[in-house]
């Protein structure tokens, strides 16, 4: 998983340098770069409980660029499942996403696609399960910047993927440079 974990952040890379680069060229275009950290309700063919999300995310004239992890397990055992310490169901996500996104100084809303790693415990005829598979990610949100590096939203957020198809709906804080203030010269 290590392995996967550190091709993922390489990838996600790749893809924000020449985009800063880009937009380097581009005085039109500003760059937001953001966190975001959520908490809300996970359903899948096996499990139904609680969920954990993070990501982190970068907005330039090319798009929307996000590496996120979403965890979940029975509402019950949530430390548990999100942290895999044990034999419990839980399903576990790491995707990089590209969407695209609208914004006004206060308000926000994207949407994304990507190509993601699953995996988890479920109950398909054998308890506890191990699986480790691809999934398609992806994500809508909508936000409310209240202040120029704090806001806070939902997100939708669906895995596609062979083994366990996943949801979830997410309350979520969202910490970064998320609009410009105009400073008087």
């Amino acid at each position: 998983m290590m392995k996967l974990f550190v091709v993922l952040v390489s990838v996600f890379m790749a893809c924000v340098c020449p985009t800063l680069a880009l937009d380097s060229l581009s005085q039109e275009f500003r760059n937001y770069a953001w966190v975001d950290v959520g908490a809300g309700a996970i359903a899948s063919s096996s499990i139904s409980g609680i969920s954990i999300a993070a990501s982190a995310s970068h907005l330039s004239s090319v798009g929307l660029l996000t590496l996120r992890f979403v965890g979940g397990g029975p509402a019950g055992n949530a430390g548990a499942a999100v942290f895999a310490s044990n034999d419990e169901e839980y399903v576990e996500e790491i995707g990089a996403l590209y969407g695209r996104a609208l914004r006004t100084d206060f308000l926000f809303a994207s949407a994304s696609i990507g190509l993601g790693a699953v995996w988890g415990n479920d109950h398909h005829g054998n308890p506890y399960n191990r699986f480790t598979t691809i999934g398609l990610p992806m994500e809508i949100d909508a936000f409310i910047h209240f202040f120029p590096v704090v806001g806070i939203g939902g997100k939708y957020v669906v895995d596609l993927n062979n083994r366990s198809n996943f949801s979830s709906i997410l309350l979520c804080l969202r910490i970064g440079m998320l609009r410009y203030v105009k400073h008087p010269s």
